[in-house]
């Protein structure tokens, strides 16, 4: 595969991740307010980050440090939407303490070994872990409690789901990033991916998004 080719994928996937953010507009109102928030803000962190590692990458500039942070940050902010999706102040606690530590390792940890313009498996893999964890502990609360008579029209469930995919798809690619990383082709296909996994969870992203009118 050309880098011409691969950069065309990459461009035309950073328009898919424009469709949750403009939806998420179109529904505003209908969004409980803290829940708007953790939504726009987990939105936002996806198009900086893509937007950025495009530029930098146009230009030849080591873009990792932008994944990096993005890992970090973007992770913080699925505990957020997760724990205004449940409610509970011992749940909410957990994830405080999920979050203290997950932020405090991955700093460290990178800080440390000066991976900021590395790929970082270890840090990758909890990276997916968490949400994907998460994901799969909301669908059994879901389904224990028989609270939605159609799931198939319940917003969150399409964003859980597109979660549950893009995690567990990036979460074996980013097992072998480092390796990957040695071989420039190697890479493109593994970020092809990613790209794909990227554009079905904007996709689903965006469905539950606008599932949010009929509430």
């Amino acid at each position: 595969m050309s880098y011409e080719v691969f950069m065309w994928i990459v461009n035309f996937g950073i328009i898919f991740d424009f469709l949750p953010l403009v939806t998420l507009l179109i529904v505003l109102n209908k969004v409980h307010r803290e829940m708007r928030w953790a939504l726009f803000f987990i939105i936002i962190s996806w198009i900086i980050s893509d937007c950025l590692s495009i530029v930098l990458g146009t230009y030849s500039i080591n873009n990792i440090i932008v994944h990096n942070i993005f890992n970090i940050s973007s992770t913080c902010l699925y505990l957020l939407l997760f724990y205004f999706l449940e409610k509970s102040r011992l749940f909410g606690l957990v994830l405080l303490g999920i979050g203290i530590v997950y932020v405090f390792f991955s700093i460290s940890f990178i800080t440390m070994s000066e991976s900021w313009f590395l790929p970082v498996p270890i840090i990758e893999i909890f990276t997916g872990i968490i949400p994907l964890v998460l994901s799969l502990l909301f669908f059994y609360t879901l389904f224990k409690s028989l609270r939605v008579v159609n799931l198939l029209q319940y917003p969150y469930y399409w964003i859980n789901t597109a979660i549950i995919l893009h995690f567990g798809v990036t979460f074996f690619t980013y097992i072998f990033l480092e390796v990957f990383y040695l071989d420039i082709e190697l890479s493109m296909y593994l970020w092809l991916i990613i790209i794909i996994s990227n554009i079905v969870y904007n996709i689903l992203f965006t469905r539950g998004l606008w599932l949010m009118k009929r509430t």
